[in-house]
């Protein structure tokens, strides 16, 4: 009795996983047939018909971002008072990453010297 009932639990097991691998075999197919594959045979495809007879593209490499030094930005101008001109506040909002030089956030720095 014992023995009929763990033989019947193993079957069952047995059947679910069977049924769960064909269920995982379905899925990774329909992936493949209908979202991989148009996916790369679009990657594939030339993008303008002619392309070829140009010369190659450099491929992008990863910008270094610009220290502040770099850029010109001095480290001793970070207010209104450290500025000259209205260009140089410009400069100094937009490149040096200054946002206190724009405390209203119109885009106008230093509204005194840029009238």
């Amino acid at each position: 009795m014992m023995r009929d009932k763990l033989r019947l639990l193993f079957k069952r097991l047995f059947m679910a996983l069977v049924a769960a691998l064909a269920t995982f075999g379905l899925l990774v197919w329909l992936a493949l047939r209908f979202w991989a594959t148009p996916l790369l045979a679009e990657l594939a495809a030339p993008v303008e018909p002619g392309l070829e007879d140009h010369a190659p593209v450099e491929r992008l490499t990863a910008v270094q971002p610009v220290t502040e030094e770099a850029a010109g930005c001095s480290p001793n101008k970070r207010t209104c008072k450290d500025m000259v001109s209205c260009e140089e506040a410009k400069f100094y909002l937009q490149q040096c990453d200054r946002p206190r030089l724009d405390r209203d956030k119109d885009g106008v720095p230093c509204e005194k010297l840029c009238r």
